[in-house]
């Protein structure tokens, strides 16, 4: 064999064994990602945007007395929890203030009933949406003493009553059926009461 020849086959045999060590460290590398990836679980129905946070667990159900949620800057804007009474009670809160907004939760009532309550910067109830015994809708304004302003509510056998108020001693309500409507004047003074039914007005 020529010197030519011989520096040929040598290098043929180099470079041979160089593929084959490349090709063997691409399959233990492969290997290796495939068993990573075996190790999280991806459900078959998230898009490829969620693919991408698939190293999060995912649990089919999580149990807990309760749980707050805080924004990017770690203030507390949410907690879901249980009331005194063992029911659901979720808050939202200001994250600069601290102070609670808005609140929904199950009443302890008899029957028990959804409401929704609104509260300002000052962390004072000013709005109050709920359901009466009765099921009827209920929605309350107050003022900053928490006081009730004005108040739509409907009652069984009336078809609708609005309620408003000064204060406690200064109020009318109006409310109406079928049959009769009537307005209450409430003065300092006394009480006027003014009543429509089929027959007539009647002023007492």
């Amino acid at each position: 064999m020529s010197k030519k020849e011989s520096t040929i086959f040598f290098m043929a045999l180099v470079s041979g064994f160089l593929c084959g060590v490349l090709t063997m460290a691409l399959a233990v590398l492969s290997s290796k990602v495939n068993a990573q990836s075996s190790l999280i679980k991806v459900p078959q129905n998230v898009s490829s945007g969620e693919q991408q946070s698939a190293g999060v667990q995912i649990y089919d159900q999580v149990q807990a007395k309760s749980f707050k949620l805080f924004n990017g800057s770690k203030k507390l804007i949410a907690t879901l929890k249980s009331s005194n009474f063992g029911l659901p009670e979720m808050l939202f809160f200001e994250p600069e203030s601290g102070k609670a907004r808005i609140r929904i939760a199950l009443a302890e009532a008899v029957p028990i009933c959804p409401e929704l309550e609104m509260f300002d910067h000052q962390g004072r109830k000013r709005v109050a949406i709920t359901l009466s015994n009765h099921g009827e809708g209920i929605l309350t304004f107050l003022d900053d003493q928490g006081n009730w302003r004005f108040r739509v509510a409907c009652d069984p056998g009336i078809e609708g009553k609005l309620y408003f108020s000064l204060n406690k001693d200064i109020w009318y309500s109006l409310s109406c059926n079928p049959n009769t409507s009537q307005l209450i004047l409430q003065t300092k003074g006394g009480r006027r009461i003014i009543t429509t039914p089929a027959s007539g007005t009647k002023i007492d």
